[in-house]
């Protein structure tokens, strides 16, 4: 019979996790609160892939909600993503600079941040308006006519409406609204 030899060798192993790269960008970074904002996310698995992934986000103090596949999501919600490029959307619902970080997290357990600002105004449309005043004496209880010239040098956006009241001393007399 041949004798054995056997010898232990130890041989490390370092392992990495796996790894991603994470960019987003949106188009246009200023918006009226109610409207939204496009935001496109890169999303590419470096070597060896096929981890899952999941986005959540934060807002700050500011009020807003992001829209993807079809669903709606509030900050802190977690949303299943793919890998790749995406597109969301994102709706300022409060008046201010929105510092929006997106958070990704794979299912090997790597995050990665990225952060856009968008600044969401309330839309207010300038205008002039001129009252004439009725060319007849008036009356109680009698209709009596007006005429309303509405100027608006900047242009008017469709979805704008204008709402007049009017007032005589002490006495609220009509509402209107102008389309």
């Amino acid at each position: 019979m041949i004798p054995v030899a056997e010898k232990t060798v130890t041989i490390p192993i370092e392992v990495s996790p796996k790894d991603y790269n994470f960019t987003v960008n949106a188009n246009p970074l200023e918006a009226y609160t109610g409207e939204s904002v496009a935001i496109n996310f890169s999303l590419n698995e470096l070597g060896i892939g096929g981890d899952t992934y999941e986005l959540y986000f934060s807002n700050g103090s500011q009020t807003g909600q992001f829209e993807y596949d079809g669903n709606v999501y509030s900050a802190g919600e977690r949303i299943p993503v793919p890998t790749g490029t995406f597109e969301a959307g994102y709706t300022g619902i409060s008046e201010a600079n929105h510092a929006i970080q997106f958070t990704v997290q794979s299912s090997s357990g790597v995050q990665k941040t990225a952060s856009i600002n968008i600044d969401f105004t309330d839309y207010e449309e300038e205008f002039d308006l001129t009252v004439s005043e009725p060319a007849v004496n008036i009356y109680m209880d009698t209709p009596f006519p007006f005429s309303f010239v509405i100027n608006a040098p900047q242009g008017h956006q469709p979805e704008g409406y204008i709402y007049v009241e009017l007032y005589f001393p002490g006495y609220l007399c009509g509402v209107y609204d102008i389309q």
